[in-house]
């Protein structure tokens, strides 16, 4: 049959190659009708609508050899009714149901070429209340359409349609498609206007804009469209108006040009592209078509700091009037495939819309709500509709890229800025300040509430209270060498009196020329107890180096070791003494000097690197460190009597975050050999033998360790401080799945402000805002951080400033440099304190919403370089120097790898040997900082203005292709392997034989990596034997053969121990036992190939034993075995295709419980999976089930992780190799059956039988004699709003100095016992389970059930929820173990008695879990938050489960509506959320505030101690 068809029109065509497939672009509208709409008169109404307008009646068929439809006109068109009765739901969530369903309705695509293609949604809110909802495509309206076709519906169900003038034929869209038609085809006459107009105006190049706080572009991810509404009006609006009309402007130009100023502020960025969005009817005559006329129009604007607002709104202005004035020639450019903002539609747009006072509201029943055109998927759109008396500014966003408060803190800039405007119309660009009264003092008073006192105090005398109250505890370790407190004190006391009699005092500094050793350690605190100020100096640094920071010093007394001695510079009046020569020191006496230093004294020197060449000597006085060392002990949490180990050099403040708080805290202190922390073998054989708690070191030095696969083995038990130099968020996050019960933390500071300022802990439950590396938080005691502009004003959320430190973390200067020191610490302008000072830190830094501090590096020309600060120019200075060279410059790249490379460019006639220059260098610099790459020219290249062009220097590349030797090729397979090593470490093509490591990019942290990967092949290497034979063909020849690695004892099979979880789940007699499992779905990030997939999956399958359980019951009870590793893991294909967006989630659920059914633990599998394939537009998703009994939380983060790795390995015909298998459950399981018959164990029976002691009072229910249910069907949840999930997730545990889930179980108990009346509450607590109790065992990476599940017997406290958290909070800590030892004790115990009595003890009636949140996301896969699949216990009468997800806190109770009405757990999960809400008004108040006696560990106070000195401090 033919159709008559005609051409789409250039917006249409435009829309029709966004589209693409599966893509519902469209209008829509959403109105609301009040009273009851007339029998049909609603119908009659559309039917007009549609008979009216041409567009409503045009179908997009598809003809034969076209590649675009074609515009059908038919004589009736159809309208597709969707009519849905909500009063059957609660009258609270009716209008919220109704608009998530009618943005399902709209988000289903319209068969475009046979239709219908009007939508109408009727839903009935309430008898007399309604929401009406139209959607068309984008093809046949926009939002001006929509809008008119309300107001005719309007007019229509009013009975007002007969009149003549509203009645009438309206223009045609067909005649306008075919003028925008005949228009493009003009553009092609030779020197048209129009065309020569947009080829110079009509660029999209600069429209790409990258925002602060942006989420990394994802294209699995969907476009998420919100909105903010901000209006002004009354006395600001006037104030408005008057200064558009002082400065010649309209107020939409004044509007353009604030929202371009703010953008620049965001960015950066000069020179930005806008949308401007326009309606498109330009002349009268086409005021009244309906159809998609509307269009973007670019529009540059250049930005410069000096302008004034007032002349960038003159000139937006003009360019605006330009753009418009040929508008109708113009459509923004599209192409196929993936939509791209800044390319296929504006990423920043703006629109400006003059409205009547009311607009189309109308009078009768029917009222316009809002319309939206959901088109074009700009990032951020500024929408200003002006009306008379108001002026309304939404902001438009993705909410898929920006959480709602990066929008809300974008708005807010907005009107500070207009506001600051509205007095000031002529102010510069640079003047402009976004920043509001509230919001600076939440960034100068709030962000930096950290005042706290502490008593005065050196650190020297806290260790000494530690020597005398554990005078035999192991204070330092050193190899195999160790001492303790007392025999610490007794040698550093004799040291400080040889200092004293030598004339060492306060104000007076003593050299410390020491390799790491126990020496330097008694050296340090001998000089703190003399009263002086230490000054660590490394004795491997250059000679010439060493003579002068002496000189600098003028120290009196160096201390030393013997077989340092003849390295020590000689100089008159200086004596040196060696600590390991007791005779010096024999006869001193053993009890600490009398007197020294005052707080105001210094405690020590350190040298950091001087633009000048020069290094700068930076005094920290013993008042800075001590404020350090209390902050640091309480904001880690540091545990008492803990291993800590230093892997950095004394000559920097690193590893004092370690080093002091291990001895103010009766700690171990392990000083690790400069051998041992660069050799991963060592290092990992070493924390295996002393278990190592708490570890500070570089990001990447501790990478480079772990490249060996061993991280897991060498992270710390409890805290891992990472600091020097920024830390990959998603390196940190795969950390933190490695060693879950590990607290990391990110931490910040120069020297000049006493190690480090502020921290940051990663933790999976508190999201944070998209950024690659991990943030920081708010500064330690009596502390402030600022991020302020040039002119020393705070910066707002989201913009780039430099950082500025204040308060008492701040050192007096620099030594003798009174000159430096005026420079960088300046009058801290907001401080109150009389003479308070701020440091100058040269580091750029912004706000992230939220609270966290992002750090954005160097505003100057000093680089961090594996945690060593370098100034550049020092390096210049330096090799400027050599006799040969006539000028330098050196700059820190990183190559394709990531690793980071310091390149050396350097003038002179002839090019020298690298190798001499490196040796030149390395008598003024510290080897740690040497160029690793030097590159001969001839000039350095220049701008115009004279200084160096850095853009025009040759690339890393280029560099390393410019310095390279003839080649030689590998002669022998060793050396064959060490080349493919270093061509691998440092992304070099080829490498010769005779080539230096260090002079072809090698670093001392690349050579980590490169001893690492060699005795991975089989070739045994040290760091020590790279650094002495530095060309390949040197190293080749002292590699051996390394001794073989254990075998893997390969699958294990056969009978298998159930673990104590199993037995408690499996004694509950479960129904349906083989259903019991977990969901868990993975959304594909890039094109899955379903045949290695399969294989990623078999292998975790083989690898893992548990994963092949198979469970069953005979008469003796249950046991289990793990099958052969011989099948493949099953695995399905599922084509989903052809399901719409809307019918997805109820098809996964579907699909789910499938799964979920197939699960068989007789005869297995016990996990299986599918491949659901969504179509080319829609991400896959990977469905994995597994039964309860196999895995639990950390099982999944492993199992995660290996998949990731598995499927990458796979690729191109690549191997599957799997890291190591760890402990096995059998292995486990075995260890804790003997660890169940220990001593230790033992002494624990007294503390769960008393858990146990007297009946508690029986929960109340509403159904009496009613038995513990079979299951507990029923599940609620509640949700805290964003903002207080922030608050409790980031504030709270730190206001109440407790841990989240404490808090939480703290909250359930205050809310039981105010349901219960009953003064004691006993809970079933899960935990993870993988607790430390063997030094041998490493379940970093072991798949199956281990949770642990524990009584707690809890007294809420009757003061209230403060106090509560309080008691609890002491009451937890009080468990041992996290409690594993009850599972063991009541499972796996040898004496029946013991058994017998726990399981006679009365049982708890509620279950609590905090789940947290996972943040899994790799290149493959991201884990997506799923929820119970079934409730979780049978033994308990409700159960709580917490957890985070999506920003938002969720609370869910399950229970049985056999026991409990709806109505009465609803109120309980009420008054839990209330709680907290209680909690969180609470944090702040002093009255309010409640200390336990773990808030001060050191005191040794009981609960009544600690009130009664509380009483007296307050009196």
């Amino acid at each position: 049959m033919s159709i008559e068809g005609y051409r789409l029109s250039p917006q249409q065509l435009r829309l029709w190659r966004l589209q693409g497939k599966n893509q519902a672009l469209r209008v829509q509208a959403l109105m609301r009708i009040e009273g009851s709409p007339r029998p049909g008169a609603l119908e009659h109404a559309v039917a007009r609508l549609v008979a009216r307008h041409e567009v409503l009646r045009t179908r997009f068929p598809s003809l034969p050899g076209l590649d675009v439809p074609v515009q059908e006109i038919v004589a009736s068109g159809e309208v597709e009714w969707d009519r849905v009765d909500f009063r059957t739901f609660p009258a609270a969530t009716r209008e919220e149901r109704a608009r998530a369903h009618f943005q399902q309705v709209g988000q289903r695509a319209f068969a475009l070429g046979t239709g219908p293609l009007l939508r109408v949604s009727l839903m009935t809110l309430d008898t007399g209340h309604h929401l009406l909802g139209l959607v068309v495509p984008a093809l046949c309206a926009d939002a001006a359409t929509l809008r008119r076709f309300c107001s005719e519906l309007q007019r229509d169900h009013a009975g007002q349609a007969q009149e003549p003038a509203q009645d009438g034929e309206p223009a045609s869209h067909l005649s306008f498609s075919e003028w925008q038609n005949e228009l493009r085809a003009e553009l092609t006459e030779h020197d048209h206007p129009a065309a020569t107009f947009w080829e110079k105006h009509g660029t999209t190049a600069g429209a790409t804009v990258t925002l602060p706080f942006e989420a990394p572009a994802n294209a699995a991810q969907a476009f998420d469209p919100a909105s903010l509404e901000l209006t002004l009006n009354g006395e600001q609006l006037s104030r408005l108006d008057a200064a558009a009309r002082e400065l010649g402007c309209t107020l939409e130009g004044l509007l353009i040009a604030t929202w371009s100023a703010e953008l620049w502020k965001l960015t950066g960025q000069t020179d930005l592209v806008l949308g401007l969005q326009s309606d498109g009817r330009e002349h009268e005559e086409l005021a009244e078509v309906a159809g998609p006329l509307s269009r973007w129009v670019p529009l540059r604007v250049r930005l410069d700091a000096a302008q004034p607002l007032g002349e960038l709104a003159l000139q937006i202005q003009q360019e605006q009037r330009e753009a418009l004035e040929w508008q109708r020639y113009y459509v923004w450019p599209s192409t196929d495939g993936e939509r791209v903002p800044g390319r296929d539609f504006p990423a920043i747009g703006f629109r400006w819309e003059d409205l009547p006072e009311t607009p189309h509201k109308g009078t009768g029943e029917i009222r316009l709500e809002s319309t939206r055109a959901y088109v074009d998927q700009s990032k951020l759109c500024l929408c200003c509709t002006r009306m008379r008396s108001t002026l309304t500014l939404e902001l438009q966003y993705d909410r898929s890229l920006f959480p709602l408060a990066a929008a809300e803190q974008v708005l807010g800039q907005l009107e500070a800025l207009l506001e600051q405007l509205s007095r000031a119309p002529r102010a510069r660009l640079d003047g402009l300040d976004p920043v509001s009264p509230r919001e600076r003092a939440r960034l100068l008073v709030d962000f930096n509430a950290t005042a706290r006192e502490h008593p005065a105090h050196c650190v020297h005398t806290w260790i000494e209270e530690q020597a005398s109250r554990h005078p035999d505890r192991v204070a330092l370790v050193y190899e195999e060498r160790t001492l303790t407190y007392a025999q610490l004190d007794t040698w550093a006391n004799r040291v400080a009196h040889a200092l004293r009699r030598r004339g060492v005092g306060p104000e007076m500094r003593v050299g410390l020329c020491l390799n790491r050793s126990l020496e330097i350690m008694v050296g340090i605190l001998a000089v703190l107890k003399s009263g002086g100020a230490y000054v660590p100096l490394d004795p491997g640094q250059p000679r010439q180096r060493l003579a002068g920071l002496l000189d600098d010093i003028q120290a009196k007394v160096l201390l030393t070791q013997k077989r340092l001695r003849e390295t020590v510079p000689e100089a008159e009046g200086r004596e040196v003494l060696c600590l390991d020569e007791e005779a010096t020191f024999a006869g001193e006496p053993t009890r600490a000097p009398r007197g020294g230093a005052l707080p105001e004294h210094p405690a020590y020197v350190l040298f950091t690197s001087g633009s000048t060449g020069r290094p700068k000597g930076v005094v920290v006085e013993h008042r800075q460190l001590h404020n350090y060392v209390a902050s640091m002990m309480e904001r880690l949490d540091l545990p008492e009597g803990a291993a800590y180990a230093t892997v950095s050099t004394f000559s920097a403040d690193l590893g004092n975050t370690v080093i002091f708080p291990a001895l103010c805290h009766g700690g171990t202190l392990h000083v690790i050999s400069a051998e041992r922390v660069s050799d991963p073998a060592a290092f990992v054989e070493y924390v295996q033998r002393n278990p190592i708690d708490v570890l500070k070191i570089v990001p990447s030095h501790l990478r480079a360790l772990a490249s060996a696969g061993t991280a897991g083995a060498l992270l710390p038990r409890q805290r891992l401080v990472l600091g020097g130099e920024a830390t990959p968020r998603a390196w940190a996050e795969q950390l933190q799945a490695q060693a879950p019960g590990c607290q990391i933390y990110n931490h910040y500071g120069p020297t000049e402000t006493t190690v480090g300022v502020m921290t940051f802990r990663l933790d999976s439950s508190r999201p944070f805002a998209a950024v690659s590396t991990l943030p920081l938080e708010r500064p330690v005691d009596n502390t402030q951080v600022y991020v302020l502009d040039a002119r020393l004003r705070p910066v707002a959320v989201g913009m780039t400033g430099e950082l500025y430190i204040g308060g008492a973390a701040l050192a007096r200067g620099y030594l003798n440099r009174p000159d430096l020191t005026a420079q960088s610490f300046l009058p801290d302008p907001f401080s109150a304190t009389p003479g308070a000072r701020m440091y100058r830190t040269g580091d750029l830094a912004r706000h992230l919403p939220g609270g966290p501090l992002e750090h954005l590096g160097r505003a100057d020309n000093q680089v961090k370089y594996h945690g060593y600060r370098i100034e550049l120019n020092e390096l210049r200075h330096a090799l400027n120097q050599h006799p040969q060279v006539r000028d330098s410059v050196v700059m820190l790249k990183r190559d394709t790898n990531g690793n980071e490379v310091l390149v050396a460019y350097y003038v002179s006639r002839q090019e020298q040997e690298r190798d001499q220059l490196r040796a030149f260098l390395a008598e003024r610099l510290i080897e740690e900082v040497l160029p690793n790459v030097y590159v001969h020219l001839k000039k350095l290249p220049l701008t115009l203005n004279g200084k160096v062009n850095y853009e025009a220097l040759p690339s890393l590349d280029e560099a390393r292709r410019r310095q390279r030797s003839q080649l030689v090729a590998p002669r022998t397979p060793v050396e064959a392997t060490l080349a493919g090593i270093w061509c691998q470490v440092l992304n070099l093509k080829e490498v010769s034989v005779t080539d230096n490591f260090f002079s072809v990019g090698g670093d001392s942290i690349l050579g980590i990596l490169v001893v690492s990967k060699a005795n991975q092949a089989g070739l045994k290497l040290t760091p020590r034997q790279l650094f002495k034979h530095q060309t390949l063909a040197e190293l080749a020849s002292v590699a051996t053969q390394a001794p073989a690695s254990p075998a893997d004892e390969g699958p294990l099979t056969g009978p298998l121990p159930l673990t104590q979880i199993q037995r408690w789940f499996l004694e509950q007699e479960v129904p349906d036992l083989d259903g019991w499992g977990i969901v868990v779905p993975l959304e594909a990030r890039q094109p899955l190939d379903p045949s290695r997939l399969q294989q990623a999956l078999t292998a975790l399958l083989h690898h893992h034993d548990v994963l092949r359980l198979r469970v069953t019951r005979n008469g003796s009870g249950w046991e289990a075995l793990m099958a052969p590793p011989s099948a493949p893991m099953p695995f399905t294909r599922i084509d989903l295709s052809s399901v719409p967006d809307a019918l997805l989630k109820e098809r996964f659920q579907e699909l789910g419980h499938e799964l979920q059914a197939g699960l068989r633990l007789n005869g297995g599998p016990v996990v299986t999976t599918a491949l659901l394939e969504l179509g080319p537009h829609r991400p896959s998703r990977l469905m994995i089930a597994a039964h309860r009994l196999v895995v639990d939380g950390v099982s999944w983060r492993v199992l995660f992780e290996q998949l990731q790795l598995a499927y990458e390995q796979l690729g191109e015909g690549g191997v599957c190799q799997l890291p190591p298998r760890t402990t096995s459950v059998r292995a486990w399981l075995e260890r804790l059956q003997g660890y169940a018959d220990s001593p230790r164990l033992r002494e624990e029976f007294a503390h769960w039988i008393s858990q146990g002691k007297g009946q508690p009072r029986p929960l109340p229910v509403e159904h009496p004699g009613t038995m513990l249910p079979t299951s507990l069907e029923r599940e609620l949840t509640h949700s805290l709003l964003p903002e207080e999930s922030r608050l409790l997730l980031n504030e709270l545990p730190g206001a109440y100095r407790c841990e989240i889930g404490e808090l939480l179980i703290a909250t359930l108990a205050w809310t039981l016992r105010e349901w219960t009346g009953h003064p004691e509450v006993l809970l079933d607590i899960e935990g993870h389970g993988r607790e430390d109790v063997f030094e041998d065992v490493d379940l970093s990476r072991t798949v199956g059930w281990l949770t642990s599940l524990y009584p707690v017997r809890l007294t809420p406290e009757r003061a209230g929820p403060s106090a509560t958290v309080r008691t609890v909070k002491e009451q937890l800590r009080s468990v041992p173990n996290r409690g594993l030892g009850y599972g063991v004790l009541r499972y796996l115990s040898p004496d029946p008695e013991f058994r017998a009595q726990l399981a006679r003890a009365p049982q708890a009636e509620v279950l609590f879990r905090y789940v947290g949140q996972y943040h899994l996301s790799g290149p493959w896969f991201t884990v997506l938050d799923h929820p119970e699949q079934r409730s979780p216990t049978r033994q308990h009468k409700l159960a709580v489960i917490a957890r985070v997800a999506d920003g938002q806190f969720h609370v869910t109770w399950y229970f049985s509506a056999a026991m409990h009405e709806p109505a009465t757990v609803e109120r309980l999960s009420a008054q839990y959320l209330d709680t907290l809400r209680t909690l969180l008004a609470e944090r702040g108040a002093p009255e309010r505030q409640v200390f336990a006696p773990s808030d001060f560990p050191l005191a040794g106070l009981d609960q009544a101690k600690l009130d009664k000195l509380l009483g007296k401090l307050k009196k």
